[in-house]
């Protein structure tokens, strides 16, 4: 009798399940004009741990038994695949009751003629609305009306098979439902609380110890037999008196701009209209910056490349003129073997000698201009060797006949050179040499070995950190 009246749609003995659905409606057509509610009613059954609709939209026993429970972090433990009817009336929520109540399974025990072999739960779920003061107001809310499945004793039930079983599956819920309230009794929130255990406590975890209020309505019997069923559900009871729950309203709060009367539509356009001209103004300008700011970024870029290559190539070239004029200070460097040569005969320094010179520095990197000063030197000491106009032979101061384009002024003042007029010179006198049968007073001239010393010794200095 006592689950019967808790769920019973009947016109005649109307339970609690109905009567809240009735009250829930009162409200809702007592509340203000501004006021907005969307109802909507799920029913559900728990048998075997599977989740079964009582109320599809499609009649198929496979689609019920895909039901599945699932979290959710903004609406909290739902059932996937769980259909929802919208109802606008009281009338049609408990219409929709009778409908479900149905489809529930039921059977007959040795204790009770039509006895529940499953868990039901009817979820009234409650979105509520409300735009006032500029501010626009969400609420949301669940009324989970759960019809428990009475326990059941196999050896007073007498059930076998079938029943059997769904009598093992109503006490293992019932079991979990004790531990999770045994847990949430003991006010120790460090303890686990093991809601995972069944599907019945799975979804109704927001009910126990979450963010809800929960009332609980023990069905007991006055009769002697059935004293060890009444002792246990009141103990049940007396244990959920102790659990504490944190019921926290559920609202969504967003703030929404109201028109006021003295700003017209047009007014509107227009102040967007300005807006946007002006950022489409700043946003011309600041790309006109942008792309004159990225020229000069790459002309200095450019710039300081440069400089960078000329840093990178000033010490190379300084190291190559030092080395070109270390070539060349060899080149012209003499042996003391070269040296005694030179003095013992003028005409040592000829075109083989000059040549033995050159192949020392064959190998060397010697720059444009230093080999440019080597050939002109090389050049002077060549003419010092004999310095008269034609053909030496033919002349009075021929160097050991040796055939030799001279230039205008004879400087052959060599002891072994023949034909030389040997006159005593002291001071500053002047030597007087004959050229068919002219006499002319000629100037001191330096030797070929004077020569190639000057070129020796005039070596110039390098100043190597110069550019």
């Amino acid at each position: 009798m006592g689950n019967d009246f808790g769920s019973s749609a009947a016109l005649s003995n109307r339970g609690v399940i109905p009567r809240v659905i009735e009250t829930v409606f009162k409200r809702i057509n007592a509340s203000r004009s501004s006021q907005r509610f969307v109802i909507k009613l799920s029913y559900l059954e728990i048998l075997n741990e599977e989740i079964r609709d009582l109320l599809p939209k499609i009649s198929s026993d496979k689609l019920r038994q895909m039901l599945s429970v699932r979290g959710d972090g903004d609406r909290g433990i739902i059932v996937h695949g769980l259909q929802e009817h919208t109802v606008k009336s009281a009338d049609e929520a408990l219409k929709l009751l009778r409908s479900g109540a149905v489809s529930r399974a039921t059977a007959a025990t040795s204790m009770n003629g039509k006895s529940s072999r499953s868990h039901a739960i009817c979820t009234i779920s409650m979105e509520y609305r409300e735009a006032a003061d500029g501010v626009k107001e969400t609420r949301f809310s669940k009324f989970h009306l759960v019809d428990l499945a009475g326990s059941e004793r196999v050896r007073r039930t007498n059930t076998q098979g079938a029943r059997f079983k769904e009598g093992v599956s109503i006490n293992r819920g019932l079991l979990a439902l004790g531990n999770v309230i045994n847990a949430l009794s003991e006010r120790n929130r460090t303890a686990h609380v093991p809601y995972r255990d069944s599907k019945l406590t799975r979804l109704l975890q927001d009910s126990l110890g979450g963010n809800g209020k929960t009332l609980m309505i023990a069905c007991i019997s006055p009769a002697d037999v059935n004293q060890e069923e009444t002792t246990n559900s009141l103990r049940y009871a007396a244990r959920s008196r102790k659990i504490e729950n944190q019921a926290v309203i559920n609202t969504d709060r967003n703030e929404v701009e109201l028109q006021r009367p003295d700003i017209s539509r047009s007014s509107a356009v227009s102040s967007l209209e300005e807006a946007n001209r002006r950022l489409t103004e700043e946003l011309r300008l600041a790309n006109a910056a942008k792309y004159k700011w990225k020229r000069i970024a790459e002309e200095l870029s450019k710039e300081l490349q440069v400089l960078k290559d000329q840093a990178s190539k000033k010490p190379a070239k300084k190291r190559k003129k030092r080395e070109s004029y270390e070539t060349m200070e060899t080149f012209f460097s003499s042996s003391d073997e070269e040296e005694d040569n030179i003095e013992n005969d003028p005409d040592y320094v000829n075109d083989e000698h000059r040549s033995s010179k050159r192949s020392k520095v064959n190998n060397s990197s010697v720059t444009d201009d230093v080999m440019d000063e080597i050939d002109e030197m090389l050049e002077t000491s060549a003419a010092s060797c004999c310095a008269c106009q034609g053909k030496c032979a033919t002349k009075a101061c021929a160097c050991k006949s040796q055939s030799r384009v001279c230039s205008t002024e004879c400087s052959c003042h060599s002891e072994k050179c023949r034909n030389r007029q040997h006159e005593d010179t002291q001071g500053d006198t002047p030597r007087v040499d004959h050229h068919e049968g002219a006499e002319f007073a000629a100037p001191s001239t330096p030797t070929r070995q004077d020569a190639l010393q000057t070129v020796v010794t005039t070596t110039p200095v390098i100043d190597l950190m110069s550019p």
